[in-house]
């Protein structure tokens, strides 16, 4: 039926990843006219990294896949994105919403109860969303602690506009 699909690869780099092996994958994109999308292998839910950069116990269960990562979270580039949350691209450009029509905050956050900003995105609004957004613990949280640095700055995108470090 020819139809107009758009396809997107993700490809995520790790310590381990031979770096040939995605230059490979950019060849057989570019042959069948996919776009690629590149960038360092991270840690969801953020719950686990909220856990992990605050010390909290909890933590210790992922340290062998934090082990896997091409970088530290505690390495030094997290900046205070508090005043600054339109940098995150998923505060910035998306909601998720449940199947019951629940809106969290975003993608990377499991905890729907915490990540919860509308009960119903049919009687909400785009200002209400943003706002519940901003008031959000777990976003909150995640731009304390410089979250969104990580996942901007190690994407190798071509589609990436705005680069946070």
């Amino acid at each position: 039926y020819s139809p107009n699909t758009f396809v997107e690869v993700y490809y995520h780099e790790y310590n381990y990843t031979p770096p040939e092996e995605l230059e490979k994958w950019r060849e057989v994109c570019n042959e069948l006219g996919f776009t690629i999308f590149s960038h360092s292998a991270t840690v969801n839910p953020l719950e686990h990294i909220i856990n992990y950069m605050t010390d909290n116990d909890d933590a210790s269960r992922i340290i062998d896949v934090l082990k896997t990562l091409k970088f530290d979270f505690k390495d030094g580039r997290i900046e205070d994105m508090r005043d600054n949350a339109e940098l995150c691209y998923s505060f910035n450009n998306m909601f998720c919403v449940t199947a019951a029509g629940k809106v969290i905050c975003c993608d990377c956050a499991y905890d729907e109860e915490k990540s919860l900003i509308a009960e119903d995105i049919e009687n909400t609004t785009y200002l209400e969303l943003m706002e519940a957004k901003r008031k959000n613990e777990i976003c909150q949280k995640c731009l304390e602690l410089g979250y969104p640095n990580f996942l901007s700055s190690l994407s190798s995108s071509p589609k990436k506009n705005k680069k946070i470090l």
